[in-house]
């Protein structure tokens, strides 16, 4: 095996450097560096500059392709959230599907054609992958309840203290302040029941808020004022999915206009088969 060793080899002005023939194996030994380029905003259609083959990623522009020669194999690491859309030839993603990064997420790219780009490799924040992120489905959750039954005043909107835990996977619910942090971004199973004593006569809804405002507010009932001490207890419950950011915070929240204050059993009260708490599930990430 022959071997030469120089400080630099450049093309000629005007001209490009080729090195070996097409069907060669180029091998670069373990340790060799590459070179960081120029940051690139984020655009519809990405330039990948040809000054390195690392590139910081900055803006939320979506990208729907690059402009990029035939053969490159490069690295973008992206400073915030940016929608790449998967395109079967031009932007070739992860399981087919649309990616949304976030701070410090990468993903390394070769171009199989001129403009043709396939991502072969990811290292992401939370050190999942775009089709099924860390921190997936089922592996995020809690499940709140009352430990005491708790009074709720008549049409007033009352924050339902949820002040016990039967399980709390990455502990994001807090029971002191009876809200629960979205752990990562993604879609959520949400289901809760407030069970009310002996409802009198009016109307009795719940609701959930996100980061303090109404994000669900689903159909209540109305009491009938019949039902007799001992018997099981109207409820409301309610189930949904939806999407949140991490950081999203959530909210249980009781009301009734029954002229009276009205009661909220705990789970496991002496004589009702009905309680009040809260089961949040992440279901899928995005």
């Amino acid at each position: 095996m022959s071997e030469l060793k120089v400080d630099k080899v450049s093309p000629r002005s005007g001209t490009a450097l080729e090195i070996g023939d097409s069907g060669d194996i180029i091998t670069l030994p373990a340790g060799s560096v590459t070179e960081k380029g120029a940051d690139i905003a984020s655009a519809t259609t990405l330039v990948i500059g040809t000054d390195g083959d690392y590139f910081d990623i900055t803006g939320t522009t979506a990208i729907t392709g690059m402009t990029v020669t035939a053969g490159r194999r490069f690295t973008l690491q992206f400073n915030g959230a940016v929608v790449l859309t998967y395109h079967a030839t031009n932007l070739y993603l992860p399981g087919a599907v649309n990616l949304t990064t976030e701070a410090n997420d990468s993903l390394t790219f070769i171009a199989t054609a001129a403009n043709q780009v396939r991502c072969i490799g990811y290292a992401l924040k939370d050190g999942g992958s775009p089709v099924a992120p860390a921190g997936g489905a089922w592996t995020e959750g809690c499940f709140a309840d009352l430990s005491v039954d708790k009074t709720v005043a008549n049409s007033t909107g009352t924050q339902v203290q949820l002040d016990r835990e039967s399980f709390d996977i990455g502990s994001n619910f807090n029971t002191s302040t009876y809200l629960y942090t979205i752990p990562s971004d993604g879609y959520y199973f949400v289901h809760w029941q407030l069970g009310w004593g002996v409802p009198g006569v009016g109307r009795y809804e719940s609701w959930i808020t996100k980061n303090d405002v109404q994000a669900f507010v689903p159909d209540g009932f109305t009491g009938t004022g019949n039902r007799g001490t001992g018997e099981a207890p109207q409820v409301n419950m309610w189930t949904t999915i939806a999407q949140f950011a991490e950081d999203d915070y959530l909210k249980l929240w009781a009301w009734h206009n029954s002229g009276s204050t009205q009661t909220l059993h705990m789970n496991g009260s002496a004589g009702v088969y009905g309680g009040t708490w809260l089961n949040v599930w992440k279901v899928s990430g995005l």
